[in-house]
């Protein structure tokens, strides 16, 4: 897929080129000019290359401290629907990521995820084992997953924390789902919502040893203080995010799958200047100027 000829296009700043790419979810970076873009696909090039290496000649390869087999790849013909739906979502189609059947340590609740490693930002994802067989399995549909982790792998270089799970969960068929599937941004809010649920555990544990030191509100209130937070800091992000879509919709003649491309493109700092704007078609033109990514999605409308 990437030809010398396509990252020669690049490094000259070929349009066509660079927008055939976006539509594949390669996109340039924040602050990432033709030049930078070139070389860096020309490293991901020597990954993918090394990758697909290790799988043939080992049957395996090494994600950190996981290791994914070759007979565990996911066949092409399961990418069908979750491109179909990314497609249609956000404009694009990724074609070139490897994804595998895949249970990591701990992993009775595991639906998926993505690796991604830069400066290459060589990327590979799996998928939960007891999906390769069943489409779904217990709350997670296998369609749906796919299409969640794609999402990741196509704004691997925007450097997202507050908005990234909201843009991935906008696959979900379920509208609950997608209100409150980005309500955790990282891995701490996991942790914090885990060591909450712990405290309200060990409390009521405790309580009858230590009644008149620990009382019986108190492992509640600490849960409810932890899950109001978070709650509240959705319910503020998500405004934020539907409002910069609206204003982009208007700019697109209320054409919403162009806005959601254009969004797509966007990384938190933007989306919250893109909602609070007067004229999106300003502020586009002035992103388009200083970056190459927004010049190459604002040419794809």
């Amino acid at each position: 897929m990437l030809s010398d000829r396509i990252i020669q296009n690049v490094r000259e700043g070929d349009r066509k080129t660079l927008c055939e790419l976006d539509a594949k979810g390669l996109s340039p970076a924040v602050g990432e000019g033709a030049e930078a873009f070139a070389q860096r696909l020309a490293i991901l090039r020597k990954s993918l290359q090394e990758f697909e290496q290790k799988l043939s000649s080992q049957g395996e390869a090494r994600l950190d401290d996981l290791s994914v087999q070759s007979k565990d790849r996911i066949p092409q013909s399961l990418y069908e629907t979750p491109r179909k739906q990314t497609r249609q979502l956000y404009g694009f189609d990724c074609d070139w990521v490897s994804g595998f059947f895949c249970n990591p340590r701990f992993s009775w609740l595991f639906g998926g995820c993505t690796y991604s490693y830069p400066p290459d930002f060589f990327t590979v994802f799996i998928i939960g084992e007891r999906l390769r067989k069943q489409k779904k399995y217990l709350c997670y549909d296998r369609d749906e997953i796919f299409a969640h982790e794609l999402c990741h792998v196509a704004r691997t270089g925007v450097n997202s924390m507050e908005f990234e799970e909201l843009f991935a969960y906008q696959t979900a068929r379920s509208p609950f789902r997608r209100f409150l599937g980005g309500m955790m941004h990282s891995q701490m809010d996991t942790l914090l919502f885990l060591l909450a649920c712990l405290f309200l555990v060990a409390v009521q544990v405790l309580l009858p040893l230590y009644n008149a030191v620990l009382p019986s509100w108190l492992g509640w209130a600490v849960f409810g203080a932890v899950m109001l937070f978070f709650l509240l800091r959705h319910a503020y992000s998500y405004h934020v995010f539907r409002k910069a879509l609206q204003k982009l919709q208007t700019f697109c003649g209320n054409d919403a799958a162009k806005a959601r491309m254009l969004l797509f493109h966007a990384t938190d700092d933007e989306i919250h200047q893109l909602a609070c704007t007067a004229d999106p078609s300003a502020l586009l033109k002035e992103y388009s100027a200083s970056e190459l990514r927004w010049e190459i999605a604002c040419k794809r409308i």
